[in-house]
């Protein structure tokens, strides 16, 4: 059990401002407005539609290039798992940043295990906002670093939807985005769905797939009242699916072979994958009145991955030590040859083994954020107030199994697979915040 409270009060700077006016409700899912960023404290940042349509990235890291403060890492050269920092903060996985998508938690279990395994993709976001400091506090869990929320496309209010993208790059580089929607009367309707694949940049000795293949699909539907109601109200219903199959491996090269060829893969790697899905779904309701408004979200989703790697041999030199030293002599020369393809497994104890880093997530909860515009005979207050009860859970079922490289390639061996990790965690927390401005 985590409890979290946070009292916030900001003084506003003199003469920086005229008398304040209640924000109005945004009809997207930004947090902040343009003038309300200007008066954070600490710092907030923004990359619009316009920007991200210009440069046409599908890899986050790139994406946030032009941000300060933000650090990245590469990984695979797509940005499938991102790795961001803020102010110095570690970058392994975006751990330490609070990651959000319309301001929900998305990482898969964001307080019990919050490193990024799943992002969405860059092509289908219309902004992008980066929190730093102080101004990241009431986001919570990560408060350190900061956090980011990413905005994905709304229903249209006015004129009905219609997109239609496509393109092709190099490295067998294929994306499809389709994006129909519209409204009528009290009611409207979005459907979103987005392909990216790409052959990859590496080479696996003997053949093999190194590259990825990732989907997404979103469905909204929603309905509002009249605007003439004295609190008008509005409830979407957002549904989400994505899966990903991706050739990652961490094996890496020895010295010598990645001076010769650095996009090349061990053939020892060529079963190495990553396959996961996400089912998402946020019940949203937003309603305001003559001095706030107030939007409340119950929320769920569901990561299930597998990461099956090349983690050991069954009775053999480490791997890390292996690689990084290269060492072409003796019995490590005959251990580089298995990786490499070169040589056949003798024996069970020369057997390579693929662990299956098999996960399962539950990430669900209910927030509420709001704003009320106080006047009095003291002045006037702009009191935002904000909570979250959320639990979150993740499963772990590690596995190896043996493999016998024959002939340069992998294949199971009689042996039963190993169990190497078993275990559950859990968090519940309460997180409260309030601002008074």
């Amino acid at each position: 059990m985590l409890l979290e409270a946070v009292l916030f009060i900001a003084a506003p700077q003199p003469d920086a401002e005229p008398p304040l006016q209640l924000e109005p409700l945004i009809e997207g899912v930004a947090i902040f407005s343009k003038r309300k960023r200007r008066r954070t404290v600490g710092s907030a940042h923004s990359v619009s539609e316009k920007t991200l349509q210009r440069q046409g990235n599908d890899d986050i890291h790139r994406a946030l290039a032009a941000v300060p403060g933000v650090y990245v890492r590469e990984e695979e050269g797509y940005g499938l798992r991102p790795n961001i920092g803020l102010r110095g903060a570690s970058s392994d996985r975006s751990a330490k940043v609070t990651l959000m998508e319309d301001g929900i938690l998305l990482a898969p279990a964001p307080y019990s295990a919050p490193a990024a395994y799943y992002f969405p993709l860059t092509g289908r976001l219309i902004g992008i906002e980066v929190f730093k400091g102080p101004a990241s506090i009431q986001f919570g869990p990560q408060t350190i670093g900061g956090a980011i929320n990413l905005l994905s496309r709304q229903v249209p209010q006015k004129k009905p939807q219609l997109i239609l993208r496509s393109a092709v790059g190099s490295h067998g580089l294929a994306k499809g985005h389709l994006v129909v929607g519209g409204s009528s009367g009290h009611f409207g309707t979005l459907l979103e769905a987005l392909h990216l694949r790409a052959d990859g940049h590496q080479r696996i000795d003997g053949a093999g797939f190194a590259g990825f293949s990732k989907n997404e699909a979103l469905l909204r539907g929603l309905w509002r009242s009249t605007s003439k109601r004295t609190a008008p109200h509005r409830i979407e219903l957002k549904l989400g699916y994505a899966d990903e199959v991706s050739s990652a491996s961490y094996l890496g090269l020895t010295p010598a072979d990645f001076a010769a060829d650095p996009h090349r893969r061990y053939a020892a790697s060529a079963l190495d994958r990553m396959a996961w899905t996400r089912v998402q779904a946020v019940l949203d309701h937003r309603m305001r009145w003559a001095g706030g408004h107030l939007r409340s979200a119950l929320y769920r989703n569901d990561f299930d991955r597998n990461w099956r790697k090349v983690s050991s041999f069954r009775d053999g030199p480490e791997l890390g030590d292996l690689v990084r030293s290269g060492n072409e002599r003796g019995g490590d020369g005959v251990f580089l040859g298995l990786l490499r393809g070169e040589e056949d497994s003798a024996s069970d104890a020369m057997a390579i083994i693929i662990g299956g880093n098999a996960r399962r997530y539950v990430s669900q909860g209910l927030q509420s954020r709001g704003e009320h515009l106080l006047r009095s005979a003291w002045g006037e207050h702009r009191i935002q107030f904000g909570l979250r009860l959320h639990h979150d859970e993740i499963h772990r079922d590690h596995r190896g199994e043996g493999y016998q490289m024959i002939a340069g390639t992998l294949r199971r061996d009689p042996l039963a697979a190993q169990a190497s990790t078993l275990n559950d965690a859990w968090t519940r927390a309460l997180a409260l915040h309030a601002l008074d401005e």
